[in-house]
């Protein structure tokens, strides 16, 4: 049996990557590979992985991200794609890369931070992460205003991913806590599992990044729209129906929004010693295309 070594970049390796993608979608249901194909993949996005040959058994990614808050924009680290195969657990893997990708990074960033399921909750206070709560956010559903509503085309349609990529370098005006220019990310997100939600609205010159879901308007994100009000900017994809609106992201001006606090499957630690949006009790919660 050949030694389990640690690979700290594997993308450009096609069989490791290959057997990333495979573990990634055995365990969420995810592939990174059209991502990679198109280009999205570059150094922001780190996976640390224990290999055996080139089966990979663990991985635990370092996700670089500039976040803008309360005026200021700081480097931060997410975790993610935290797994482990099946046949490969209960062998400390998991622990073992956690522990190598903090000794490199925890004191490069100012905020170091992941998003854990119900099963793992006390998993990460081991590594000294502390659980913090975040609010989702509904909005009063707006007035439905008729509008020009063009879907874009990420995958297909080179205009539409220059304007996609030209809004995203101007980021979400109306956001608290907002990434700044991460285009790979956002790349991630809309040519996966939001591709045919991202739309272009004229009018005040937006994209979002909106969808139905439960029956209700879930807006992830906007990019762009400098000058309107948020409610303007929604209005064109509100139904008469809609009563509220959800926020993918925490509105700078919150009046009249109701909050509800995110439950156990999506739960945040935020490793002790850094800073913290949360730190003065704000009820934020970090943008969902943030989320990698």
């Amino acid at each position: 049996m050949s030694e389990i070594k640690m690979i700290k970049n594997l993308q450009e390796d096609g069989p490791l990557r290959g057997s990333f993608n495979a573990l990634a979608q055995r365990v969420f249901g995810i592939s990174f590979e059209n991502w990679f194909q198109q280009g999205y993949w570059g150094n922001a996005y780190r996976p640390y992985v224990l290999a055996q040959g080139d089966a990979v058994l663990a991985c635990a990614a370092a996700n670089l991200m500039d976040l803008r808050w309360g005026g200021s924009v700081r480097r931060c680290i997410q975790i993610g794609t935290v797994m482990t195969a099946p046949e490969a657990r209960g062998h400390g893997l998991a622990r073992r890369l956690l522990e190598e990708l903090l000794r490199d990074w925890a004191e490069e960033a100012e905020l170091v931070y992941l998003f854990a399921n119900s099963s793992a909750l006390t998993f990460y206070p081991k590594f000294e992460f502390q659980r913090q709560t975040e609010y989702r956010c509904f909005m009063p559903a707006p007035t439905p205003r008729p509008g020009a509503v063009r879907p874009l085309d990420i995958m297909d349609k080179p205009s539409d991913r220059e304007l996609l990529w030209a809004r995203s370098l101007r980021g979400n005006p109306f956001s608290a806590l907002s990434l700044q220019g991460d285009y790979e990310l956002l790349m991630f997100h809309c040519t996966g599992p939001w591709r045919e939600s991202v739309f272009y609205l004229p009018q005040t010159d937006a994209v979002v990044v909106a969808a139905r879901e439960q029956g209700r308007l879930l807006c992830l994100d906007v990019l762009g729209g400098e000058g309107a009000r948020l409610e303007e900017v929604v209005a064109p994809l509100a139904l008469a129906t809609d009563r509220e609106v959800e926020l993918g992201f925490t509105p700078a001006c919150s009046a009249g929004c109701r909050f509800e606090a995110v439950g156990e499957d999506d739960a945040l630690f935020v490793l002790k010693g850094g800073l913290s949006p949360f730190d003065d009790g704000s009820r934020l919660r970090f943008p969902l295309l943030s989320h990698a």
